[in-house]
């Protein structure tokens, strides 16, 4: 709970002085804050788009258990016996 406390305040206090100091009043462009948060939101929707299309562990998942064989190795590699 803390945690999230503290992250609340930094979103309401800190970070509206730090863009307001640094910004000087340039809200509108694409030099402004409007520019900066349309270029965040684009990059972080595209690199999420990215990441969840081409992600080695989930594409690797699904090849395994669609493809019997794989299925059947992962089954027989995780489940085996160790021989003392």
């Amino acid at each position: 709970m803390n945690k999230s406390a503290v992250a609340t305040w930094i979103n309401i206090i800190i970070l509206p002085i730090i863009v307001n100091y640094f910004i000087n009043d340039r809200y509108y462009g694409s030099n402004g804050l409007s520019g900066i948060v349309f270029d965040y939101h684009v990059s972080a929707l595209t690199v999420g788009l990215v990441v969840k299309l081409l992600d080695p562990v989930n594409l690797f998942i699904k090849l395994a258990i669609n493809i019997k064989c794989i299925r059947n190795g992962f089954i027989n590699a995780k489940y085996r016996k160790t021989s003392d």
